[in-house]
C-alpha cells in the first residue's frame, strides 16, 4: 500500500492509467488478477488517506488511479519547485533571497526518499531526488558565499566532500572558500584530494573549471569575482531565463556560442546578461565589433579591451596573436564578441584560432548570422512573448521603461489595449519597445498606437546614448540591408507584399524575373533567414515558411515603392494567390479539407493583401474571385464581420461581379449574424438571394446548405422544401448530400421530428463519405438535438463528443465554444453535473478571446446547472452578468435576449416569484415568435407550461406543453423541466385530463393562452 501511495504522489491530481502502476509496483512479475489486486490495495489506501482528509479514487470507466491533492501539499514537488526557484535566484544575482529559499526547499527532507518502498519507480527515481538534493545544498553554500564571511562554510563543505570525493561543484566550493579566506595551502591540498579521487576513480581530469581555480591560487591571484568587467546595463532585464539556461548548457558542452537574430532583438543585452551571471567565476572579455570595418585587427580591439593592448602596431601579426593567447590562457576567460555579422569570417578565423590554443576560453558571439565555424553552438534570439493574459514579457518591459519616462506610468484597464498593440506591432522587439516607451514623455500610449504607421519617424530621436546603429529603428534597418547582396536586396523587398510569410513556391511567384532566377529563390530565403531577415518556420503541414517581421516589412515595403517594382510585383501576388485560394476551396469540400483550411489559415493574410490591393489597382475581379472562393472558409471558421466587410467592399465595384459572385455575396450575407442592440427591435431577416440554379451551384455548391438556410430564417418553408428537392437531383456529389441536409431542415419546420432526424444522419453519412469533417461535425451536432428531445440524453452527448472531435481535428480552437455550449447543456440535462461545470469552463477557457455571444450562451448553461443544483443565489448573479453583457451590440441578439429571459424566467420559479416568472415566460414566447426558429420556440413555450402550473393553472401548463410539442415535432423527453411537468399534472389532473389538454395543444386547437 505504502508503494501505491508513493507512486501516485509522484503524479498528484494527475491519472496513472492501471497498467503503468501494475508495471510500476511490481516489476515485471505482477501477480496474477493484477487488477483486482490493485483494486484492493488502492481500497485499503483509500480507507487510509480519508483519515488524513485526503482522497484516492478511481478515474470513471477503469482508466487508472489519482491521488487528489495538489502538487503543493507533496513534498517532493514542492522541493523540486523551490530548489528550481532558488538556483534562479542564484543566476539573477539575488544569493540572501536564493539562501532563504533553498533553505526552506532542503527543510522539507525528513530521511531517504521513498523509505520503506522496494519497487522499482522507487529505486528509478530515488537517485534523481537526491541528486536534486544536493545540487541545491551546493547552490545554497553558493549563495550563503556570496552574502557574508565563507569561513563558517569550510566544514559543512568537508564534509560533504568527504562524502562524495568525485563530485566536482562541491570539492570547487570548497577551493574557492578557503582561498577566498586565504588559506591557499588548505585550498591546495583540497585540490589534490579531487584530482586523487578523479584519477583513481574515474580515470579522469578536473574540469577547466577546477583548473582555473588552482591555475588562479598558484598565481596567487584574487578571485575571479573580484575583478574586471561590469554590466554597462541600467535597467532591469525582461525575460530571456530559457536563453540563459540554454547558453550555460551549451556552454557545457561546446565553447563557442552565438547568439542569433535580427537587429533590436536584443542579442547584446542577452549576451551582457550571461556575462554578468559567469563574472564571478570567470574573466569577461566584452568586445564590441560594430565599429570596426574589414581591414581593422579584431586581435587589437580583443586586446584592447583585455588590457593587453599596447604592443607595437609594428610588431608582426603573429607576435601580436601570441601575446593575446598568453593573456586569454593565464585565466579562465569569457570572451563576448558583439555584432559579429559584417566581420562574420574574421570573427569565426579568430574565434577558432583562440579556441584551439586556450582551453579555459569560451567564446559567446552575437550575430545576425551564423559564423560557421566547428563546434558552433547557435541560439535563435526571439523577440519578446505577447500573452493574452497579461501581455508577457514585452508589456513588462514597456511597461517598466515608459515609468522611467513619464513617472507614475502604469499599464490599466484604460491603456492596456493600446500598449498591447503597440508591442505587437513592434513583433515584441526589444529596441522598438524601449524607443515607443521614451515617446511617452510627451505622447499618450493610443496617440503612440495611432502613430505607428509612422514608426521610423516616430521612433527615432529618442536615444542619445549608445551605439549609433541602435538609436532609431532605422539605423538598425540600414544596417541590415547594407550586409545585403545585390540578388538578396531584390528579394527582401518583393517579399515585403507577403505580410503572412512565404513558401519556396509562393516566393517564386512573386519574386523571380529576369534579376532573380527562380531556381536561385530557395537558396535567397535560405540566406535570407541565416542572417536574421526572415524568420524561419513551419506550416501545419511540414512545408517550410519564411516571414518577415512587421518592422522589417514595412521598411522593405519603402524599398519596394522606391525602387518603381510595387505595382508589378504586388499583381504577381494577387493573380498566385487568387489561384490558391480557388484550389483550397475545392479541397474544402473533400477529403482535403484539413489541409485546405491549414492553408487559408496560414496564407490569410496575404489573401487579404493581395484583396487590398485588388481594389485600390483598378483589378476588382481578382478580389471578386478570392472573396468567393473565401466565401466558405470565412463561414467554416466563423470569421464572419470580415466576409460582411469584404462583400460590402466589393458592392462597389459591381462591374466586376460575375453573376455567381452576386449570388454567392446575397447569399452569404444573408445569413451572417448582424450586428445589433438587443433592447432595440429586431430588424427581421435580410432580403433573400436569388435562387441558385444548377450552374452557381455546380460553381459554388455550398450555396446547397446557405440558401436554405436564409428561407428557414425568413419563414419560407415552402422554398426550403424546393430547395431540397433542387439539390438532391444535381449531379455534384456534395450538392446531393447538402440536399439531404436542406430535407431535414424541412422536415424540421413542418414539424415532423422523425423524419428530420433520418434526413440529418442521411446527410451526416454522405458528407462523411466525401471526408467533409466540419459539415459531418455540424449535422453530428444537429442529430444530437433530434436523441435528446426522445430522450436519449446519452447519445446526443456522444454525438456532441463526437462533433468537437471531428472540429479539433480541423483546427482553430476557438471554433469549438459553441459545440461545447451544447456539449454543456445537454450534460446539463443529464444531470451530470460536474462534467457540465467543466465543460462550460473549457468553453470559456478554449476561445482565445471568448466573444460576447459565447460568454451570454455559457452564463445560460451556468445558470441553468446552478438552477439544478438548488443555488439560487449563484443563479441570480450569473443572469445579472448575462443582462449586463446584453447591453451592448451583439451579432443576432434575439436568440440571446430569448436565452436570457427564459433563464430569468426559470430563477423566478426558483425563487416563488410566480407572477414575475409568468410575465418573463411570456415575454420570452413573444421574443421567440420573430425568431423563426422551432426549437427555440418550443423551449419557451415549456416555460410558459411551467409558469403556468405554479400560477395554479394545470390546464393552461398542459396546453402549453402541447404547443411545444406541435412546434418542435415530439414531445422533449430529454428535457428535466418536460418530465416533472408531466409527472406533475399527470398527478394532478388524472392521465386523461392531462391528455385531453395536452392534445389540445399538439393539435393547435387551442391558443398557448385563453
Amino acid at each position: 500500500m505504502s508503494a501505491l501511495l508513493a507512486r501516485l504522489a509522484l503524479s498528484p491530481g494527475r491519472v496513472v492509467p492501471v497498467e503503468a502502476l501494475i508495471d510500476d509496483l511490481w516489476d515485471d512479475v505482477p501477480p496474477d488478477g493484477g487488477a483486482d489486486t490493485l483494486r484492493r490495495l488502492a481500497s485499503r489506501a483509500r480507507a487510509r488517506m480519508r483519515e488524513h482528509g485526503l482522497a484516492i479514487g478511481p478515474v470513471a470507466h477503469g482508466g487508472g488511479y489519482r491521488l487528489d491533492v495538489p502538487p503543493d501539499e507533496i513534498d517532493a514537488h514542492v522541493f523540486e519547485r523551490l530548489a528550481a526557484d532558488g538556483a534562479r535566484l542564484l543566476r539573477e544575482h539575488a544569493p540572501d533571497r536564493a539562501a532563504e529559499v533553498l533553505d526552506e526547499a532542503l527543510a522539507l527532507w525528513r530521511g531517504t526518499p521513498f523509505g520503506g518502498v522496494e519497487a522499482e519507480f522507487a529505486r528509478r527515481t530515488a537517485p534523481r531526488l537526491e541528486d536534486l538534493r544536493l545540487t541545491a545544498v551546493e547552490d545554497r553554500i553558493d549563495a550563503l558565499s556570496r552574502t557574508g564571511d565563507p569561513a563558517g562554510l569550510v566544514p559543512e563543505l568537508r564534509s560533504l566532500c568527504a562524502a562524495h570525493p568525485v563530485r566536482e561543484r562541491c570539492h570547487g566550493l570548497l577551493i574557492r572558500v578557503l582561498h577566498e579566506t586565504g588559506q591557499d595551502g588548505a585550498a591546495l591540498t583540497a585540490y589534490e584530494d579531487l584530482r586523487r579521487a578523479l584519477a583513481e576513480e574515474l580515470g579522469a581530469d578536473p574540469s577547466p573549471w577546477i583548473g582555473g581555480l588552482h591555475g588562479e591560487i598558484l598565481r596567487d591571484h584574487a578571485p575571479a569575482s573580484s575583478r574586471g568587467w561590469t554590466n554597462p546595463y541600467l535597467t532591469r532585464f525582461f525575460g530571456r531565463e530559457d536563453e540563459l539556461a540554454t547558453i550555460g548548457t551549451l556552454m557545457g558542452r561546446t565553447r563557442l556560442v552565438n547568439l542569433l537574430g535580427p537587429g533590436g532583438v536584443g542579442k547584446t543585452r542577452l549576451a551582457a546578461e550571461y556575462a554578468a551571471g559567469a563574472a564571478p567565476r570567470t574573466r569577461v572579455c566584452f568586445v564590441e565589433l560594430g565599429p570596426l570595418r574589414e581591414e581593422d585587427s579584431l586581435v587589437e580591439a580583443v586586446a584592447a579591451t583585455l588590457g593587453t593592448g599596447n604592443t607595437s602596431l609594428a610588431a608582426p601579426g603573429h607576435v601580436r596573436s601570441t601575446r593575446l593567447v598568453s593573456a586569454l590562457s593565464a585565466v579562465p576567460t569569457l570572451l563576448v564578441l558583439d555584432n559579429c555579422e559584417h566581420l562574420v569570417d574574421s570573427a569565426a578565423d579568430l574565434a577558432v584560432r583562440l579556441l584551439a590554443q586556450c582551453p579555459d576560453l569560451h567564446v559567446l558571439a552575437t550575430s545576425r548570422e551564423p559564423l560557421a565555424a566547428e563546434g558552433e553552438a547557435l541560439v535563435r534570439v526571439e523577440p519578446l512573448g505577447l500573452s493574452e493574459d497579461d501581455g508577457g514579457e514585452a508589456v513588462a518591459m514597456f511597461a517598466e521603461l515608459a515609468s522611467l519616462a513619464r513617472p507614475g506610468f502604469t499599464v490599466g484597464p484604460d491603456n492596456a489595449e493600446a500598449v498591447a498593440e503597440i508591442c505587437r506591432r513592434l513583433d515584441g522587439l526589444p529596441l522598438g519597445i524601449e524607443l515607443a516607451a521614451a515617446r511617452t514623455r510627451s505622447m499618450t500610449v493610443q496617440q503612440i498606437a495611432w502613430h505607428l504607421n509612422e514608426r521610423f519617424r516616430l521612433l527615432s530621436g529618442a536615444r542619445r546614448a549608445g551605439n549609433a546603429r541602435h538609436r532609431t529603428l532605422r539605423a538598425v534597418l540600414d544596417w541590415t540591408w547594407n550586409l545585403l547582396t545585390d540578388q538578396e536586396r531584390l528579394m527582401a523587398r518583393r517579399l515585403s507584399v507577403l505580410p503572412g510569410g512565404a513558401t519556396a513556391d509562393s516566393a517564386r511567384a512573386v519574386c523571380a524575373e529576369s534579376d532573380v532566377p527562380a531556381d536561385e529563390v530557395p537558396f535567397l530565403l535560405s540566406s535570407l533567414t541565416d542572417k536574421s531577415l526572415l524568420m524561419a518556420t513551419e506550416s501545419s503541414w511540414g512545408e517550410p515558411r519564411h516571414r518577415l517581421m512587421e518592422t522589417p516589412r514595412i521598411y522593405l515595403e519603402e524599398r519596394l515603392r522606391e525602387a518603381g517594382e510595387e505595382g508589378r510585383v504586388r499583381d504577381a501576388a494577387v493573380s498566385y494567390f487568387a489561384d490558391l485560394v480557388e484550389n483550397a476551396f475545392t479541397m474544402l469540400l473533400g477529403g482535403d479539407q484539413p489541409r485546405g483550411l491549414a492553408v487559408l489559415d496560414t496564407e490569410h493574410d496575404n489573401l487579404l493583401e493581395g484583396m487590398r490591393h485588388a481594389c485600390r489597382g483598378g483589378d476588382a475581379a481578382q478580389a471578386v474571385r478570392t472573396a468567393t472562393a473565401l466565401s466558405w472558409y470565412w463561414i467554416i471558421r466563423g470569421r464572419y464581420e470580415e466576409a460582411e466587410r469584404w462583400f460590402g467592399e466589393l458592392d462597389r465595384h459591381p462591374g466586376a461581379l460575375t453573376p455567381t459572385a452576386r449570388t454567392v455575396s446575397a447569399a452569404v450575407r444573408s445569413v451572417l449574424p448582424r450586428q445589433e442592440v438587443s433592447d432595440q427591435p429586431d430588424s427581421g431577416p435580410r432580403p433573400g438571394p436569388p435562387a441558385a440554379d444548377a450552374a452557381a451551384l455546380a460553381s459554388h455548391p455550398p450555396l446547397a446548405m446557405i440558401t436554405p438556410k436564409h428561407r428557414l430564417l425568413a419563414g419560407d418553408h415552402e422554398g426550403v422544401l424546393a430547395d431540397a428537392g433542387t439539390a438532391l437531383a444535381h449531379p455534384h456529389p456534395w450538392v446531393r448530400a447538402a440536399g439531404l441536409a436542406t430535407s431535414a431542415l424541412a422536415a424540421e419546420a413542418a414539424g415532423d421530428a422523425a423524419g428530420a432526424e433520418q434526413h440529418t444522419e442521411a446527410a451526416a453519412a454522405a458528407f462523411r463519405v466525401l471526408g467533409d469533417l466540419w459539415t459531418t461535425a455540424q449535422l453530428v451536432a444537429a442529430l444530437a438535438g433530434f436523441q435528446s428531445s426522445r430522450g436519449d440524453v446519452d447519445s446526443a452527448v456522444a454525438s456532441l463528443r463526437r462533433a468537437l472531435e471531428l472540429e479539433r481535428s480541423l483546427g482553430a480552437s476557438e471554433r469549438f465554444t459553441p459545440t461545447l455550449i451544447l456539449l454543456g447543456g445537454e450534460l446539463v440535462r443529464a444531470e451530470r453535473t460536474g462534467e457540465a461545470e467543466e465543460v462550460f469552463q473549457d468553453a470559456l477557457d478554449t476561445a482565445k478571446a471568448p466573444t460576447a455571444e459565447h460568454r451570454i450562451m455559457c452564463l445560460a448553461g451556468l445558470t441553468d446547472l446552478a438552477l439544478l443544483r438548488g443555488r439560487t443565489a449563484d443563479a441570480r448573479d450569473l443572469v445579472a452578468r448575462a443582462r449586463h453583457l446584453l447591453a451592448g451590440p451583439l451579432a443576432d441578439p434575439g436568440y440571446l435576449r430569448v436565452a436570457v429571459l427564459c433563464r430569468e424566467g426559470a430563477l423566478a420559479l426558483a425563487e416563488g416569484a410566480r407572477e414575475r416568472a409568468r410575465e418573463t415566460a411570456l415575454r420570452a414566447w413573444e421574443a421567440a415568435g420573430l425568431l423563426g426558429d422551432a426549437a427555440v420556440r418550443a423551449e419557451t413555450a415549456e416555460l410558459v407550461a411551467d409558469a403556468l402550473w405554479h400560477a395554479e393553472d394545470p390546464e393552461g401548463a398542459a396546453r402549453a406543453l402541447g404547443t411545444a410539442a406541435r412546434i418542435r415535432g415530439r414531445r422533449d423527453d430529454g428535457s428535466p423541466r418536460v418530465r416533472s411537468l408531466v409527472r406533475a399534472l399527470t398527478g394532478a389532473m388524472g392521465r386523461e385530463g392531462f391528455e385531453r389538454g395536452y392534445a389540445e395543444g399538439a393539435s393547435g386547437a387551442a391558443p398557448l393562452l385563453r
